[in-house]
């Protein structure tokens, strides 16, 4: 009888602390992927910041095809581009709901479609002076934005590129 005591009692033991394991790795707060070729992404859940590397192209999304942080999407509060990256995904922060400040790298030429749209928290955006082309619906529903500055170099604004954006007191044109 002690023997199975034992048995039942190391067994109970064994799960607590596998269950235990689990919790742990389930709360890590650093989550990376890849994001394109040579392009990749970390999301540090307790802080909220998103960080897109690497060199060259971001991968393209769509309303039903989203980046693999999108699960996270309403614990984002900041994106920061890196230099070498040079596009963005269409729809990759789509309704990413309590984005505030983004910071995009000089290496950056366009905005594509609805890369910022439903982010109604999104407050700053540094635009870098390379930037060629803002895509239609870019900032589409961003309804914190007070001001934008396009740089000189800018030759196309989409269509209904800041539609939505009931706050925007000031947009630069160049």
């Amino acid at each position: 009888m002690k023997k199975i005591r034992f048995w039942a009692l190391g067994l109970c033991l064994a799960l607590l602390l596998s269950s235990l394991c689990i919790l742990a790795a389930a709360e890590e707060p650093l989550l990376e992927g890849d994001c394109g070729a040579k392009v990749r992404w970390t999301l540090n859940t307790d802080t909220g910041e998103l960080v897109i590397k690497g060199t060259g192209a971001m991968t393209n999304y769509s309303p039903l095809v989203h980046p693999s942080w999108s699960s996270k999407s309403g614990v984002i509060t900041s994106v920061t581009v890196e230099e070498g990256v040079t596009s963005l995904g269409s729809y990759a922060f789509l309704y990413c709901s309590n984005l505030v400040t983004v910071t995009l790298p000089d290496t950056l030429k366009t905005l594509p479609a609805s890369l910022f749209s439903g982010c109604r928290s999104l407050t700053t955006i540094h635009i870098p002076a390379g930037l060629t082309s803002v895509g239609d619906s870019a900032f589409n529903g961003c309804q914190s934005l007070t001001e934008v500055v396009l740089p000189e170099g800018v030759t196309t604004i989409g269509n209904k590129a800041f539609n939505g954006c009931t706050s925007l007191n000031t947009l630069f044109l160049p």
